[in-house]
């Protein structure tokens, strides 16, 4: 069973209320329509209703009238979503006139059906910028206790029969969101993206926070960022420090007394499952890694062709 049916199989027996704020962009809606059919989830749509049923027509699909449709510019509908984003926010300065307006954006609107217990999840950004999808998440939903930051982790699935990862699952972060944490919001990330793994790749995550120095032989503020990282997740996740990683492949997470053997050493290099990547630096890293740990082989070669590597980009709810 692959990931993708695992999680539809999971989805299915605990069906969930998602919410898809851009009702009106085609390739939502498509998607929505599988989505109906195939009894995976129940389906809410914010948009114009005429718009949204004409563009269902006009592509054929015959399930958008099992969807709910939200209509934005609906004063009745919009009314207690719109009290409810003026309490939410009045301490920030927002007006009860400004909340009415606020709610006639969908990102917000669906963000508000969440808080209110109306919607269990909302899927957003096809006409959206990560910004924007953000911004809503955070002034309504708002971080996971303990979480501060919110970050972004790209499920990485490599070819059948890798020996990468755990069944080829790994889980890289964050590449999306945040250009240059602090050591604090490091720490967060990696200790976020270690749930993500449990969560989504049903796996016991393993984590490497990386870095350029290779045990500890580069001199540089963004080391001793990584170092400092690396001791506030093991606070706030004892049980992540409990686990081995893979020092070449990350800066020195864990003591050299805890690698072990180099044989072991390189099993574990070959099954870190969570490198938390500097964004900029995640391409180059996780390749110099690979190379560190094979010693052979083109870089592509190994890792399958590019319509061999299926790389599914998600921004959690959990991280916001």
């Amino acid at each position: 069973m692959t990931l993708f049916e695992r999680l539809t199989q999971q989805a299915k027996a605990n069906k969930q209320r998602i919410v898809l704020a851009e009702g009106a962009e085609k390739r939502t809606l498509t998607a929505a329509d599988h989505l109906i059919a195939d009894g995976i989830c129940d389906i809410t749509l914010i948009g114009n209703p005429a718009e949204i049923k004409q563009l269902a027509a006009e592509l054929s699909l015959k399930n958008i009238e099992h969807a709910t449709i939200v209509d934005p510019a609906d004063e009745a509908f919009t009314e207690k979503y719109a009290q409810l984003y003026y309490e939410l926010r009045k301490a920030k300065g927002m007006t009860l006139e400004g909340a009415h307006k606020q709610v006639h954006n969908p990102l917000y609107l669906g963000c508000l059906l969440i808080k209110n217990g109306d919607a269990d999840g909302q899927v957003s950004g096809a006409l959206s910028t990560t910004g924007d999808v953000l911004r809503a998440a955070f002034q309504i939903i708002k971080p996971k206790k303990g979480i501060s930051v919110v970050s972004g982790a790209f499920l990485m699935l490599l070819p059948e029969g890798s020996p990468y990862g755990t069944d080829g699952m790994m889980v890289f972060a964050d590449c999306a969101v945040v250009p240059n944490p602090t050591a604090p919001e490091l720490a967060q990330i990696a200790v976020s993206a270690a749930e993500t793994a449990k969560v989504l790749g049903g796996f016991d995550p393993r984590v490497a926070i990386l870095s350029f120095s290779t045990k500890g032989s580069a001199k540089h503020e963004m080391v001793d960022k990584v170092i400092e990282a690396t001791k506030i997740a093991k606070e706030m996740a004892p049980e992540l420090a409990r686990r081995r990683t893979s020092s070449r492949c990350s800066h020195r997470a864990f003591s050299r007394q805890e690698q072990g053997s180099a044989k072991r050493h390189r099993r574990h290099c070959q099954r870190a499952c969570i490198p938390i990547a500097r964004s900029g630096q995640h391409h180059l890293q996780t390749r110099a890694a690979t190379q560190r740990c094979t010693g052979s082989g083109s870089y592509p070669a190994r890792l399958g062709k590019a319509g061999q590597r299926p790389v599914a980009r998600m921004l959690l709810g959990r991280h916001l």
